[in-house]
């Protein structure tokens, strides 16, 4: 999800597996400037599994769409 705030975007993604949210990150960005990961969380029961780092994946993914120079 997207929210505009002026030139800043706010972002929540959330990662689901088997039908249950495993865990959620969400901060903001400008385009063409700075990416911000606020917060990331992962439920404690699917910590150490990679769903993390795949989270942050996805985000540089979009931090590099929105041409942000810094994440």
């Amino acid at each position: 999800r997207l929210e505009e705030a002026g030139e800043r975007q706010h972002y929540v993604v959330e990662a689901w597996l088997d039908g249950r949210c495993a865990g959620r990150a969400h901060g903001w960005f400008e385009r063409g400037a700075q990416f911000v990961l606020e917060k990331i969380e992962i439920d404690r029961a699917q910590r150490s599994k990679g769903h993390g780092s795949t989270m942050i994946g996805h985000l540089r993914a979009k931090a590099r769409e929105e041409d942000c120079r810094e994440l």
